[in-house]
């Protein structure tokens, strides 16, 4: 097999807010980052704040508030080029639409599937699946594995079984092979090491340096009036969220109507004065209206049962212990939170208050940060879960690659009452401990990565490694609970689709009507 299955290893020795910054040269003729500038495209352009009547001139570093929400997406071709970013933009987008709309089985690929055990329990039976015949393994010298390609078949995105171990060579192409290495002196079917790596060729048009300025451009329009009466409190709903949604309709109208369709926002953004200028919290507090997914009747069920008992929480600090970004459920609430100062990303203190400059992220050469996760659901009256879910991770950007590679820092902490806690460590304790301590001393590790293609562009590619151990009693709880809801999982992916093309009609009409706007804007200098 190819090298490019194996991750790389980084060290995590710099603290993300003292980072080395770019020399200028090194920014042109980079290849793609789309994580940078496609999701905050589709994301924060979604759910963001934007001013209608803030100042005429923006405070430092905000765009103006007149400006289109969309002018960003001129950043994706050189000065001037308006209809080759745009051309970009639209490429990518319908890539997405495809994968993530329209996705089909090849007859093999999901004859497959169908002999595999449920989702929930393949990770704890793996072990027990590297020696089965259901699964069609191809064997190199570490191991065996199986692989996955994907292409656009007409108006499908067309997923199959392959055997070229190999990265896409073409734009649109994508490969995912799942391998599994037997663990040397651990006698089959005890534990394996597993090792998903999966990636798209994203754009062969798209550079680095045009996506993070379009990331950039999208990051200054988070805003809301930058003016006075300042917030007194994080949380409550003013005149900074009224202009922020009332910008954000102006020129997304059809998006907008579809977000207030299925949410309540309790809180868009707040706006204090702070020592360096308006300091800007994107807070969104939003819950799910249930009448509103009545058409989707198996999403509803998922969502009422789901959502009134889980707790979940993620949070991202530095070094230093301050907060970059927390994201939230709370028994149907949906939060994201962080800070903006002179439109760069901040970070945050305990009472979400500013704590340091800001960081201008295209001049972030290397860094690291930490990510902290706790998940927990109430059932039958307990309350079980994990806390203690660490990752550091080293984030670089440099010969023409930019990357995020993580690891475990230590076994979760299971929450369960004290007479069932031993019971559920003893059925669940090994397995965890190989997650957090395994796979050669690495422990579970995640990558990310956007790099060049074949034909330059962008090619992202991630991967997920762990070492797995066979757990017979905890695979048997999995499949029990997986037996109460047969076929359910897959009723509420089709009805996620469903509701995703929804917001994809909406976001193309917004995108056709402002379009020809965007192009007759004077070319920058």
């Amino acid at each position: 097999m190819d090298s490019w299955f194996h991750s790389p290893k980084l060290s995590l020795n710099r603290n993300f807010t003292s980072y080395q910054p770019h020399r200028p040269q090194t920014i042109g003729g980079r290849r793609a980052l789309r994580l940078a500038a496609i999701l905050i495209v589709c994301a924060l352009t979604a759910y963001a704040g934007w001013a209608q009547n803030a100042p005429g001139d923006a405070v430092v570093g905000f765009a103006p508030a007149s400006q289109n929400l969309l002018m960003p997406l001129l950043s994706l071709a050189p000065a001037g080029q308006h209809r080759m970013a745009l051309e970009t933009f639209e490429q990518i987008h319908e890539l997405d639409r495809r994968i993530l709309i329209h996705p089909a089985l090849s007859a093999q690929f999901q004859s497959l599937i169908d002999r595999l055990p449920p989702p929930e329990v393949v990770p704890i039976e793996m072990p027990s699946l590297y020696g089965s015949t259901d699964i069609p393994w191809q064997s190199d010298s570490s191991g065996r594995y199986v692989e996955v390609e994907g292409r656009p078949d007409g108006g499908v995105y067309l997923f199959g079984l392959g055997d070229s171990a190999q990265m896409p060579q073409e734009p649109g192409r994508f490969v995912g092979i799942l391998h599994l290495s037997p663990i040397p002196g651990v006698s089959a079917p005890s534990a394996v090491i597993a090792e998903l790596k999966a990636s798209l060729y994203l754009s062969s048009r798209m550079t680095p340096a045009a996506a993070l300025r379009t990331a950039l451009g999208f990051q200054r329009e988070i805003y809301g009036t930058l003016a006075p009466p300042w917030d007194a409190a994080a949380g409550r709903f003013n005149a900074h969220d009224a202009a922020a949604l009332a910008r954000l309709s102006r020129d997304l109208p059809a998006t907008t109507a579809l977000l207030e369709h299925y949410l309540d926002l309790h809180n868009v953004l707040d706006e204090f004065r702070g020592g360096a200028g308006p300091w800007v919290l994107f807070n969104i507090d939003a819950a799910v209206k249930q009448s509103a997914l009545a058409p989707y009747p198996h999403l509803l069920r998922f969502w009422r049962e789901m959502a009134g008992r889980v707790e979940a929480q993620t949070v991202v600090r530095d070094d230093a212990g301050r907060a970059w970004l927390i994201n939230g459920l709370n028994r149907g609430r949906i939060t994201v939170t962080f800070g903006l100062c002179n439109g760069m990303l901040a970070p945050m203190d305990s009472a979400m208050r500013p704590a340091g400059a800001p960081i201008p992220l295209e001049q972030i050469r290397s860094g690291s940060f930490h990510t902290q996760t706790t998940l927990t659901i109430r059932r039958f009256g307990m309350r079980l879960g994990m806390s203690g879910i660490r990752f550091a991770t080293a984030y670089t950007n440099g010969g023409g690659r930019i990357g995020l590679d993580s690891h475990m820092t230590g076994a979760p902490e299971l929450i369960a009452p004290p007479i069932i806690h031993p019971l559920t460590m003893l059925i669940a304790g090994d397995f965890l401990e190989a997650i957090a301590k395994g796979n050669n001393g690495r422990g579970l590790t995640l990558s990310y990565s956007a790099g060049p293609g074949p034909q330059g562009g962008t090619m992202l590619s991630g991967s997920i490694g762990a070492e797995l151990r066979n757990a017979a009693a905890l695979a048997i709880i999995a499949r029990t609970a997986a037996a109460f809801a047969p076929g359910y999982g897959a009723q509420v992916r089709a009805e996620q689709r469903r509701l995703t093309a929804e917001f994809f009609a909406a976001f193309d009409s917004d995108y056709r009507r402002s379009r020809p706007f965007v192009l007759s804007i004077p070319p920058r200098h």
